[in-house]
This record gives structure tokens, sequence and C-alpha cells, in this order.
């Protein structure tokens, strides 16, 4: 196992703030007899959310009511025991509200999908080689 000088993991740490790894996540929801845990999500494009249903009976839709002009447009699905789960991947960024259909008065919740931020390779490379030969061969792009 390598261990890196103090210097270098700053480095690493500060590189991977300032280019953030746009990773593919999946995020879970539980969905109970009366709430969605959690009930708000902030995800990158490309992740993928996954309800499970814990009780209940549920209709969930996207939109902010049954009679909202795109409820059920972008998804509209039954979670119930013999369909105990559901996923989604989430392709374009923008704010999605959604409800379960008999309580949309109080299951309410909202996904926030955000553009994920792009790896430029060039960079990460040198970062790769640092960590593989050692901080003496780390080379900062020009």
């Amino acid at each position: 196992m390598r261990v890196l000088p103090l210097g270098v993991l700053t480095l690493l740490l500060v590189a991977g703030l300032a280019f953030p790894v746009a990773a593919k996540e999946t995020h879970e929801i539980q969905v109970s007899a009366s709430e969605f845990t959690p009930r708000d999500l902030i995800i990158l494009t490309g992740d993928t959310v996954r309800w499970i249903w814990l009780s209940g009976d549920h209709v969930i839709r996207n939109g902010e009511a049954p009679t909202s002009e795109n409820a059920g447009q972008l998804f509209d699905f039954t979670l119930n025991g013999p369909n105990d789960a559901f996923e989604m991947v989430f392709s374009e960024a923008g704010t999605h509200p959604y409800f379960s259909a008999p309580q949309f008065d109080t299951m309410t919740g909202v996904i926030t999908v955000q553009e994920a931020t792009p790896v430029n390779p060039a960079t990460w490379g040198w970062l790769k080689r640092a960590f593989e030969d050692g901080p003496a061969s780390l080379r900062f792009p020009r």
C-alpha cells in the first residue's frame, strides 16, 4: 500500500474539489404508508432514483398534484406488495416534484437534478501518475 506525502494528498483533495468526478449513483427513497424517506433529493444527471415499497398502496407520479398539467408524464407507477420497487435514470437537469396519488396532499417530494461536471481526462491523468509513481513524477499540465 502506497502512502502519499501530505502535500500530494492536499493537491489531490484540492483538485477533487475543483474538478468533481461525475460518478453515476443510485439513490433510494423508502415509501411507507404515510411518507417518503428522504422526501427531497439533489442528484446529478445520469443518476438513478429507486423507490422502495415498505407499506401501503401508492401510485407515484411526477407533478405537484393529480390535477397538474404535467402529472404522470415523466413517471407514473404503482408500488405495493407485488410491485416493491421502481427505478428511473434522470438524464436531464431540472426540478421534478412528485406525489403519491392516494395521499397527494400529505405525501410529496422533489427530485432536483443538477448537471454533472464532466471530468477532464488530461487533468486526471497526471494525478493518477502521481499516485502510482510517487510525488517525484508529479508534473502539472501545461
